[in-house]
């Protein structure tokens, strides 16, 4: 009878490694997600990420290419929302669905939809170890989980507190081990620099990071209008990775709806990040050539004193020397000062 406290863990030699059939980890969307893959899709709201999802998970499910991403076989989908009405869901999903031609047999049967306006009671909060236990009794035979989105469906403590992040990490790394591919949708964050919404631990774990960013000529009117940029891209690199960009727009008469690739030349967000960026070049700078040194900087700024120092390099301007207290000089007695009551018995 095997013993209920012996670890149920393997250390594995490297002759043992190396003798291993290990399968190749196929591209369920190359190059954006592997099988046994952990991603996120941030943007800003009313952007179009949802719009985007949905078509990326009908495609998948029929074996369609989409975007930039080639699919070659069908899979099973299993959509998580968290947000949208039953009818709002059902409108979106037929208008992508027949203007790009993405409703067929395999689709009708491998693309699942677990809604919260369409259950008997809320979904669970996947944040805690509980709701988390309910959706994975959930997942049968997906390969791929859509989590639309973090906000609505995973709420825990502060969301800039990276431990309140680890049991949502842990479950995570379990689904991958499992065999499962997560597709996570986040919200971008207040710091464009920063990425997401949130702790920056988030992205640790991905496989891949992926932004839709407003283009610069960006209006309210033009809806779903995106460029997309990978921010982080482990098993892929080159000019595959170059942003790109995608406008929906209606097609036909009946509403239905498609995507449109446009030529990118830049993004409201890079804008904003080259902006902030030149203003804390001038003002370290300015703070360096009045003598002050990295720690100072920091104090003044709230630069951390990396970025002051990467800032610097950019600027090849040295910093002033952190000043050091000088050691008190060694006191010396002078033989003739020492007398006998200073060495009692």
């Amino acid at each position: 009878m095997a013993d209920n406290n012996t670890p149920q863990y393997s250390v594995v030699s490297l002759r043992n490694l190396l003798e291993m059939k290990i399968p190749e980890r196929e591209w369920i969307a190359y190059p954006f997600i592997q099988e046994k893959s952990l991603t996120i899709l941030y943007a800003q709201r009313g952007i179009g990420k949802t719009y985007f999802a949905m078509t990326l998970g009908m495609a998948i499910a029929s074996g369609k290419n989409v975007f930039n991403f080639t699919v070659k076989k069908n899979r099973s989908v299993l959509y998580i929302d968290g947000e949208m009405t039953g009818k709002d869901f059902q409108d979106r999903i037929t208008n992508l669905g027949f203007g790009m031609d993405l409703c067929n047999p395999d689709t009708f049967d491998r693309f699942k939809i677990l809604s919260n306006d369409l259950s008997e009671k809320p979904l669970p909060n996947i944040g805690y170890e509980k709701g988390q236990e309910q959706i994975t009794a959930l997942l049968g035979d997906c390969e791929l989980i859509i989590i639309d989105n973090l906000s609505a469906l995973c709420s825990f403590g502060r969301e800039n507190e990276a431990e309140s992040w680890t049991p949502m990490q842990r479950w995570l790394i379990d689904l991958k081990r499992r065999g499962k591919s997560v597709l996570l949708i986040d919200h971008s964050g207040k710091d464009p620099e920063h990425g997401n919404r949130g702790t920056s631990k988030k992205q640790d774990i991905m496989d891949a990071v992926v932004s839709l960013e407003k283009p610069v000529s960006y209006n309210v009117t033009d809806g779903a209008k995106f460029v997309m940029k990978y921010q982080k891209s482990r098993n892929v690199a080159g000019s595959i990775l170059k942003p790109i960009g995608f406008q929906l727009e209606t097609v036909g008469d009946k509403g239905f709806v498609s995507w449109s690739e446009f030529k990118v030349t830049d993004t409201a967000d890079q804008t904003k990040r080259e902006a902030e960026k030149a203003k804390k070049l001038e003002m370290v700078g300015n703070l360096l050539s009045q003598g002050k040194s990295y720690r100072d900087i920091e104090s003044e700024t709230g630069i951390s004193k990396s970025t002051v120092g990467e800032l610097a390099k950019q600027l090849k301007t040295e910093p002033a020397q952190e000043s050091v207290p000088a050691e008190p000089e060694p006191k010396v007695i002078d033989l003739e000062d020492l007398n006998e009551s200073m060495f009692p018995d």
